[in-house]
């Protein structure tokens, strides 16, 4: 059995005028490998490949993307077998992808094709991934092209990619020409697919879409998660169809889903809108028995709920509530109070209450302000008294 590498010791290696040097700890794990399995020394090009390969990735961990491309760029001239490999490429893609160089993640593919090093389908996924996100939607179609003439066939990956896309920009056709192109190509969908398709149709409220989609899942065995129905029950609630919410809402517990607490966000949202406060205090409470502790979020669709239809001192009681639980209400609290104080005729109340976040750092926004000046407006008894009221309010919007 060989001795252990010096963990103090240190390699110099000299790769065509680059002077590099690194711990041996770096490389033990190597050549540990070696001297156990092979039980011959490790030659000197896999121990430099080996160091190579993660210095580059050391470059690109720490976002020295110059860096990575010197060495990448230094090693594609050098006349020795340190060649880049498909995943120092891969590397320098995620990397210039993270920093939104996109023109040079893209070159990178190019100069792999040109130095025959094939990229495999992660290669052409993170592309893909760049542009659909960057709303680059034609670019990332013919990427597709281009790896399926290369012999790459597009995973599942792939496409839910290039369907996100077209869904982000609402050109929900084409996200169905992908979904088509998948089962034509014997790619099967997944949970991801169906929920993405989904969620583009609800998003643009075509709701009954959105459940043929839905009846699809079932026809061919496929379970919706949380995901889905969070967005199916947001649409309906939304769209003011609150009993199919409901009834949906309903299925995810026979099925022994756990609702998110976004999921009865929206329930409590559609139920307060709707002026279902007795709803909404039931769903609430079996929202805490099944230990779904309500968040700032549910706090505010409730205080507001409660301040539209004038009960603000039930609305006060809840904000008191979750200052014991420890929460921050945010300027949309606050403002939701000034609205609600506001419609009670109680001036002098919402002042106090903007003073109040102003001297604890929550920054009033256009909307708190326009709700106390509208509130002056229709309170005040005479023009003098709104010209006054209201330029204390102006006052306090200018910062000095």
């Amino acid at each position: 059995m060989p001795r252990p590498l010096p963990l103090s010791a240190s390699l110099i290696l000299k790769c065509d005028g680059l002077r590099l040097t690194l711990s041996l700890s770096s490389l033990y794990p190597i050549t540990h490998y070696h001297h156990r399995y092979h039980r011959y020394p490790v030659p000197d090009l896999l121990i430099a490949r080996h160091f190579l390969q993660r210095l580059h990735s050391g470059l690109c961990g720490i976002g020295d993307n110059a860096g990575a491309l010197h060495l990448l760029r230094q090693l594609n001239s050098s006349p020795s077998g340190c060649k880049p490999r498909l995943i120092m490429y891969n590397t320098i893609i995620h990397s210039l992808g993270k920093d939104k160089l996109f023109t040079e993640a893209k070159e990178m593919l190019r100069e792999m094709i040109e130095n025959n090093i094939a990229p495999d389908v992660y290669t052409y996924n993170m592309l893909i991934h760049m542009q659909c996100k960057n709303n680059m939607i034609d670019e990332a179609q013919a990427l597709i092209q281009i790896m399926t003439k290369q012999g790459v066939a597009p995973n599942v990956f792939t496409y839910n990619t290039l369907l996100h896309g077209y869904c982000l920009c609402g050109q929900m056709d084409k996200a169905r020409e992908v979904f088509d192109l998948m089962i034509q190509t014997h790619c099967q969908p997944n949970v991801v697919t169906y929920g993405t398709l989904i969620n583009g149709y609800v998003k643009l409220k075509s709701i009954d879409k959105a459940f043929n989609v839905l009846q699809e899942m079932f026809e061919r065995g496929i379970a919706p998660d949380a995901a889905v129905y969070c967005t199916l029950i947001d649409g309906l609630c939304k769209s003011g169809r609150i009993p199919m919410a409901r009834q949906l809402f309903n299925d995810m517990q026979i099925y022994e889903i756990k609702p998110y607490v976004c999921t009865y966000g929206s329930l409590l949202d559609g139920l307060c809108k709707n002026a279902q406060l007795d709803e909404t205090k039931a769903l609430l409470k079996e929202m805490e028995c099944n230990g779904i502790a309500p968040d700032i979020v549910i706090y505010t669709i409730l205080i507001d709920s409660l301040c539209e239809v004038g009960q603000v001192k039930d609305a006060e009681i809840l904000v008191s509530d979750l200052l014991s639980r420890g929460m921050v209400p945010g300027h949309t609290t606050y403002t939701t109070m000034i609205k609600g104080y506001c419609k009670e005729g109680r001036m002098n109340t919402a002042m106090k209450l903007l003073n109040k976040m102003k001297q604890i750092g929550c920054s009033p926004d256009v909307v708190t302000y326009t709700t106390l000046i509208d509130g002056l407006w229709h309170v005040s008894s005479s023009m003098r008294c709104k010209y006054m009221e209201l330029s204390q309010v102006f006052a306090l919007m200018v910062p000095y």
